[in-house]
């Protein structure tokens, strides 16, 4: 016999391994007690409104040498085939060189006034790097080219190396305007 589960269920479910996650990289982070990094605990997850969900993006807001940098358990592109952008829930991301638009709220993109009233959306997809670029190769996970959330969950000591992986990664020193 089988058990229907609805899809509002699912994505409840999903949200809560995803907030899991989190919580496991935030405090593999704060374990480090690298001197200098500031973790942002509060906030760090999209919200409900009646027009969207975005409850399953969440990301770790940090601060180091007063530069900004995330890791997220999201990855937003824009295809450059299409033009469409895409999400992919789940999947572990180092963003570097975030900036302020008209609101205090970062952003890895950058939007621009033309001729007073058109905007211009420059879409950072360069920013984010994939997290298991800055990985020992002796993480094994189910995907050969990522870390997921659910590797965070299944995986020993996962979330103690990302947050290695991710002190690395901020701790360099080029940038994509600098290259």
């Amino acid at each position: 016999m089988y058990t229907t589960i609805t899809e509002r269920e699912i994505d409840e479910m999903k949200i809560s391994l995803l907030a899991e996650a989190k919580n496991k990289l935030t405090k593999a982070l704060k374990d480090l007690d690298i001197e200098g990094l500031k973790i942002h605990e509060r906030g760090g997850h999209g919200i409900k409104t009646k027009y969207n969900d975005r409850r399953m993006c969440f990301w770790i807001r940090c601060e180091y040498e007063m530069r900004e940098y995330w890791i997220t358990l999201f990855e937003s592109e824009i295809d450059p085939y299409s033009g469409n952008c895409h999400t992919q829930y789940g999947k572990i991301m180092f963003v570097k060189d975030l900036i302020k638009n008209s609101s205090q709220v970062s952003s890895p993109n950058q939007i621009c006034k033309r001729n007073g009233e058109s905007v211009l959306l420059i879409f950072g997809s360069g920013k984010w790097k994939n997290a298991k670029d800055f990985l020992p190769a002796s993480l094994h996970t189910v995907n050969e080219g990522y870390i997921t959330a659910g590797d965070v969950l299944e995986t020993n000591n996962a979330a103690d190396k990302i947050a290695g992986a991710f002190v690395r990664f901020v701790k360099e020193k080029e940038t994509e305007n600098e290259q």
